[in-house]
C-alpha cells in the first residue's frame, strides 16, 4: 500500500473517476434547473393555478367552438352541449370501457372521424375507416362482429345498436348524443 503525500498528482484512473463525478453532478444540476425552468415557462400567461373558475369548469365552450368535459385527466370535445342533444333517443348498452384498447371502425365521413378520433380515439387502440358490408373502395369490409360505428345522414336523429355495431342516424347532434351516452354524461 502506497501512501501519498499532500499535493501528489493523481493517477490517470483517479482523474477519470473524479472527472466523471464532477460531470455527473453538473448533469444532475442541469436536469433539476431545466425542469424547474420548464415548469415556469410552460404555464400559460395569465393563468392562475388557484383560479377556481378555470379549474372547476366541468363543461364549457372552448375558444375553438367545441364543448369540453374533463374525463379524469383527459378531455372529451363535443360540437353540441348536452342540453342540445338530450331529446335524441340513444338505444345502446355499450360504454366507453368497451372501446378501450380496441380497434374501432367507422364508415366514411370527416365529421364522424373527427368526433370519434378526438374522443374515443384517445382510449382506443386504433380508429380506422372501413365499409359496412361490401364496398368498392380499398377499405376493410366489416360487419357487426367488429366494433363499427355507422353514420347515416338522415333527417331523424337517433342512435341504435345491433351486436357490436352502432348506427347513428341524423346529423352531428346524433353523433354527440352517442358520445355523451357512452361516456355516461
Amino acid at each position: 500500500m502506497e501512501i501519498k503525500g499532500i499535493g501528489e498528482k493523481k493517477t490517470g484512473e483517479e482523474k477519470t473517476k473524479s472527472n466523471a463525478q464532477i460531470l455527473g453532478l453538473l448533469l444532475l444540476t442541469l436536469l433539476v434547473v431545466s425542469t424547474v425552468g420548464f415548469a415556469f415557462v410552460s404555464r400559460p400567461a395569465g393563468s392562475d393555478v388557484g383560479n377556481s373558475e378555470a379549474n372547476t369548469q366541468q363543461q364549457g365552450q372552448e375558444a375553438n367552438g367545441y364543448y369540453s368535459i374533463d374525463l379524469g385527466g383527459k378531455k372529451a370535445y363535443f360540437s353540441y352541449d348536452s342540453d342540445t342533444i338530450k331529446e335524441i333517443p340513444v338505444e345502446i348498452n355499450m360504454s366507453a370501457n368497451e372501446y378501450v384498447g380496441q380497434v374501432i371502425y367507422y364508415n366514411k365521413g370527416e365529421a364522424l372521424r373527427q368526433e370519434i378520433a378526438i374522443n374515443i380515439g384517445q382510449f382506443a387502440g386504433r380508429v380506422q375507416e372501413a365499409c359496412y358490408g361490401q364496398c368498392e373502395e380499398d377499405l376493410p369490409e366489416k360487419n357487426c362482429n367488429d366494433l363499427l360505428i355507422v353514420w347515416n345522414k338522415t333527417g331523424e336523429n337517433n342512435v341504435k345498436q345491433e351486436n357490436k355495431c352502432v348506427f347513428i342516424n341524423g346529423d352531428l347532434r346524433a353523433v354527440d348524443a352517442f358520445l355523451y351516452k357512452i361516456f355516461e354524461l
